[in-house]
């Protein structure tokens, strides 16, 4: 069925305006982030979060996730960060970008806060067990060094 050219003028600017309205909601979250309120930044991250869900942006869901993960890593919680960065993993690999790095430096870092045996747990709760062995074998690959450096 054809759309009036006037209603796809409307649709496209309401399309502007959530996409608007999610980089603000991420600026608020990072402006709360560095002032160190960390559940005022999760806040305002999963409502962007909700904005690319109903838009339908899985680039900037799979961000969304990532931010999620790294704050919770920064926050001394591993363990809840590790489902985010795998969301976020998922789809950064969907998409072939070189983001997956940023995401195996997170997960690296959680797999060396939470020792092996935990951080396998953790995987196995989220993972089918293939799955799992490939993103083990993805941090394996990367070395060591994803806990001593900084994030790419």
């Amino acid at each position: 069925m054809l759309r009036s050219p006037g209603a796809v003028v409307v649709e496209t600017i309401e399309r502007a305006i959530q996409e608007a309205r999610h980089g603000v909601l991420v600026f608020i979250g990072m402006i709360a982030e560095n002032r160190g309120d960390y559940d005022r930044a999760l806040e305002w991250y999963r409502k962007a979060l909700d904005i690319d869900e109903e838009l339908g942006d899985r680039a900037n869901l799979a961000t969304g996730y990532g931010q999620l993960g790294a704050l919770y890593a920064e926050t001394g919680q591993a363990a809840e960060a590790v489902p985010y960065l795998l969301l976020s993993l998922v789809v950064h690999a969907e998409l072939q970008v070189p983001e997956t790095d940023v995401n195996l430096y997170w997960l690296g870092r959680q797999r060396e806060a939470l020792g092996e045996q935990e951080f396998r747990r953790v995987l196995a709760e989220h993972l089918a067990p293939g799955d799992a062995a490939v993103v083990l074998g993805w941090l394996d690959q990367r070395g060591e060094r994803a806990s001593e450096e900084d994030p790419p």
